[in-house]
């Protein structure tokens, strides 16, 4: 438990010397969660989704 703890205050130290590479360890992970978000809202409006309609086959075209 103590090695973790150095480790911690380690890594914050590291990053306040650098505060370019905090704004990047932040920026980073937060576009990836993002971007995986907006593609499975994609897939999941698209393809997972099913129909609003509770007997697809019941409606007449408007050919008909």
């Amino acid at each position: 438990m103590n090695t973790l703890s150095k480790d911690v205050r380690y890594g914050f130290r590291s990053l306040l010397k650098r505060p370019a590479s905090a704004v990047f360890a932040v920026i980073t992970p937060a576009l990836e969660i993002s971007a995986h978000t907006a593609f499975f809202s994609t897939i999941n409006a698209l393809l997972l989704k099913p129909l609003p309609f509770s007997d697809p086959d019941s409606h007449r075209s408007l050919d008909e």
